[in-house]
């Protein structure tokens, strides 16, 4: 027997499934357009921030005056919390205490100076008409009527108190937390700062011996609120100039912040490149004489072995060098004249151990000597080794090892 649709069970499933993936799919939706809605206001803060395209309208359109007002009360502000810092820091608690209310009351000056631009006319009542005569339809009741009615015009209208013209409608101020909050001040902290406004108020000692664990407490919040407000209300102060001062600022330290990151980044990923030397003996256990001379650039100083012995110098070479010739300058023992090599055996070596070149060769004793070099064809040397076999005069003495590379 052939269904023509699905058996009721089957569809019941096909039909639960389906549903299930519908709430799933929306879930995801959901959670998605909520990623997509933060990233995006992450994006129009960072933009907002390097391009202060509110402040720079805001200073257009604000006049210098105002700007020139909020200005004065935050720099007071700022000047009494860094006295009451001082007072307090110097275990003047109360009087400290005092200047730190004073100076959040300076900075909150600053919003009331600002809340012009958000007030809002009060909503005035709607106008009362005096009520219009009926006209008159027959007679004698239309004359009487119209008698009245002319009576009725000519008497004075009598309006409500609250019929007055738009234009002198009062105009209602917001409060401090309200231009707070329409500076993007968390919600939070505005009501952190109410409630720290509202402890101030209260009677605060005299002296400092007074001075409470609560005290302390109120005067932390009264640094941090002062802070808030002035990080707030700052912008407003600015001038069209000052925003794009801030603006090239911003985004000069952002420039050197990425290359500092990003050098710093280079040298802590990147392999230093270093030489390590070491070496059989050398002359006395002297400093002067040691291994490190042979890699340091400097041909007035050498490595010597003590008399009358052969020896071997060594270099790890971190990170691992491509050469293609390895130079090498012999010693003499500049003061003396009395040593260098004679014969030698180099070899490199690679990360594994294994032996990727040798060479050998005789040097001629000079007390001028030249660079010899020695091509190489080799990939990832990480060690080189020179065995000195036989020496001239005295001893053996070497100057210089160099490399080129790939």
């Amino acid at each position: 027997m052939f269904w023509p649709v699905a058996p009721p069970s089957r569809r019941f499933l096909v039909g639960f499934r389906a549903s299930r993936r519908s709430v799933a799919g929306s879930e995801h939706s959901g959670e998605g357009c909520g990623n997509y809605r933060r990233v995006m206001a992450l994006a129009a803060r960072a933009r907002d921030f390097f391009f202060l395209r509110q402040a720079a309208a805001e200073a257009q359109r604000r006049p210098a005056a105002r700007r020139e007002a909020i200005g004065q009360a935050l720099t007071l502000g700022r000047q009494r919390a860094e006295a009451a810092e001082a007072l307090w820091s110097n275990g003047h608690a109360a009087e400290g205490l005092r200047l730190a209310v004073d100076a959040l009351e300076r900075t909150l000056e600053a919003a009331e100076v600002l809340a012009p631009e958000l007030a809002a006319p009060k909503a005035a009542a709607p106008k009362v008409e005096a009520p219009k005569a009926e006209t008159a339809v027959e007679g004698d009741e239309a004359s009487a009527e119209g008698a009245d009615a002319s009576a009725a015009s000519e008497a004075p209208t009598v309006l409500d108190e609250t019929s007055a013209p738009a234009t002198d409608r009062e105009i209602e101020s917001p409060s401090w937390s309200t231009v707070l909050a329409a500076r993007d001040l968390d919600s939070d902290r505005v009501r952190a700062i109410e409630r720290v406004v509202s402890h101030a108020r209260q009677p605060l000692p005299e002296l400092d011996a007074s001075v409470s664990a609560t005290h302390a407490e109120l005067y932390k919040e009264l640094y941090r609120a002062r802070a808030d407000v002035d990080r707030a209300l700052a912008p407003a102060s600015l001038t069209p100039g000052q925003v794009k001062l801030k603006v090239i600022q911003r985004w000069t330290t952002a420039v050197l912040t990425l290359v500092l990151v990003a050098v710093g980044l280079f040298f802590a990923l990147r392999t230093p490149r270093m030489v390590t030397a070491s070496a059989s003996s050398f002359f006395r256990n002297d400093p002067q004489f040691g291994p490190d001379k042979v890699f340091d650039d400097d041909p007035n100083t050498e490595w010597l072995l003590n008399d009358g012995q052969t020896g071997w110098i060594e270099a790890r070479l971190s990170p691992g060098r491509s050469l293609t010739k390895v130079r090498i300058l012999n010693g003499h023992n500049r003061h003396f004249n009395d040593r260098g090599v004679k014969e030698l055996h180099l070899e490199l070596y690679d990360a594994s151990g294994q032996k990727v070149f040798e060479h050998r060769a005789e040097l001629a004793f000079s007390e001028s000597p030249s660079w010899v070099d020695v091509p190489v064809s080799a990939e990832g040397v990480e060690r080189l080794r020179l065995n000195v076999t036989s020496f001239h005069r005295v001893g053996g003495a070497l100057a210089e090892i160099a490399f080129e590379e790939r």
